[in-house]
């Protein structure tokens, strides 16, 4: 028997081809901590400090069998807080990293149980709820009464709660969509940003450009593709050729402004090279810097703070970087007092990640408002400034994708966000130097990376 679990939530909201493969290609193996990245999860000791002071029992058993049995038992004897619990009806299987009992009527008396998950988010996401709504769900059939709200608790510690039936319809076709895979159903190739974290994604990616599929395109959406295909255009190349003006009239369901920019896009595909729409200006500085974080979600820990500083066309290179998670805050401390001495120049970085990390990190720690504000006003995101003016033959928009255009190679072949974590694990573990150096070689290959495309876009833009 098929179970159907938690985990297939995260899995088909990612991609669903990731379920269809795992089922009935070759399940690939995994290291466990890239499981808990794939899932926005925690450490089981940064969990458990998160409920330090609470009264609370841990299942700690891998078997699902096993674990329901001590779970239910926890149940049954009423405790408060049940941490890594089991629910199992029948092929359904719930792992909620958190039971907590309530008020209220069951079959186990003047109590019930609600769900909530740790995750690394502070905001949730579907996919989290559509998990929670499956524990809801199974802890209805163990317990006799279904739980009105679900729950998500943050690395601060914040518990966010959302209405089950806010997510009931939405949540149910998606458990339904799971079930028809899971018997044998093949789901049809859709590639979007999420399909990089799976361990599949070489193999959609592949197969996605052979069929030449309109989701290709950069950030279309799924409903656009559909009413492109619905219009009589099925691949990239057939959507490209039409003539644009045509477009708003055979397509009229789309944004006119949209369908013309979607169009533009696939035109570059097609043509396999980038297209300037309008001219990129960046302020006149003496000196620029270069900036980006290494992060361990795991722990919800940012470790280093690379920043790359450009001076006469001399570049240097200035990692800060915590050896442990207690040395966090005298690297962020000795990150702010370099880019403050360094007042009023430009700091470029790549995405919303870097400035979401300083407003964090100075409430954290105290850092002068009025340091972090101005921290803040002079950062620049760079791909912020590219979308609106040039366009990439490019699927994806990820540094690594553009600056692999424009011509830059990182130097170690595994360089990625979700290695730098398992190198950092590993650090941590072993204090492999090795494995720190790769850290620090990355970083500053990510820096360099943003200062290349941005030299790349002075030049073309």
């Amino acid at each position: 028997m098929t179970h159907v679990t938690g985990n297939h939530f995260y899995r088909y909201v990612s991609c669903p081809s990731w379920v269809y493969r795992d089922a009935y290609v070759d399940a690939k193996e995994l290291h466990p901590l890239l499981h808990a990245l794939h899932e926005q999860g925690l450490l089981p000791e940064v969990k458990r400090a998160l409920l330090e002071g609470r009264d609370h029992e841990e299942v700690d058993v891998e078997d699902h069998d096993e674990a329901f049995v001590r779970t239910l038992a926890l149940m049954k004897s009423g405790v408060q807080t049940i941490l890594h619990g089991a629910l199992v009806h029948g092929r359904y299987v719930a792992r909620p990293d958190v039971l907590e009992r309530v008020e209220g009527r069951s079959r186990f008396g003047d109590y019930y149980y609600v769900a909530c998950d740790i995750k690394s988010l502070r905001k949730l996401r579907r996919d989290v709820m559509f998990s929670g709504a499956f524990s809801a769900d199974v802890l209805h059939l163990i317990q006799g009464v279904k739980p009105n709200q679900g729950y998500m608790m943050t690395p601060d510690g914040l518990v966010l709660s959302f209405v089950l039936a806010d997510v009931e319809e939405e949540y149910h076709l998606t458990l339904h969509r799971i079930e028809r895979i899971l018997a044998g159903e093949e789901p049809s190739e859709f590639l979007t940003s999420r399909c990089k974290a799976t361990p599949w994604f070489s193999d959609c990616k592949g197969s996605v450009e052979g069929c030449d599929d309109l989701s290709r395109i950069n950030r279309i959406w799924g409903e656009e593709a559909t009413r492109i295909k619905e219009a009589g255009y099925e691949t990239v190349d057939a959507f490209a050729r039409e003539k644009p003006n045509c477009l708003p009239d055979l397509i009229p369901n789309i944004d006119a402004v949209r369908l013309r920019l979607l169009h533009a896009q696939a035109n570059v595909l097609v043509a396999g090279r980038h297209r300037v729409l309008g001219p990129v200006t960046f302020p006149k500085a003496p000196v620029e810097l270069f900036f980006d974080v290494e992060a361990d979600p795991l722990r919800d820990l940012e470790y280093l703070f690379g920043v790359l500083a450009v001076r006469d066309r001399e570049e240097t290179f200035h990692p800060f970087l915590a050896k442990t998670p207690r040395e966090q805050k005298d690297a962020w401390e000795q990150f702010v007092n370099f880019v403050a001495s360094e007042r009023g120049m430009p700091i470029y970085h790549w995405g919303w990640y870097e400035v979401d990390v300083v407003r964090r990190l100075g409430a954290k720690y105290d850092t002068a408002p009025d340091v972090i504000e101005e921290i803040i006003e002079r950062m620049i995101d760079l791909l912020a400034l590219l979308r609106p003016n040039v366009l990439f033959p490019l699927s994806f928009y990820s540094l690594k994708d553009v600056a692999g255009y424009t011509g830059f190679s990182w130097r170690a072949p595994d360089a990625s966000g979700a290695n730098s974590v398992l190198w950092y694990e590993d650090w941590l573990a072993f204090e492999d130097e090795a494995k720190l150096r790769k850290i620090l070689e990355y970083n500053e290959d990510d820096v360099r990376a943003t200062a290349h495309v941005k030299a790349w876009v002075e030049r073309e833009a």
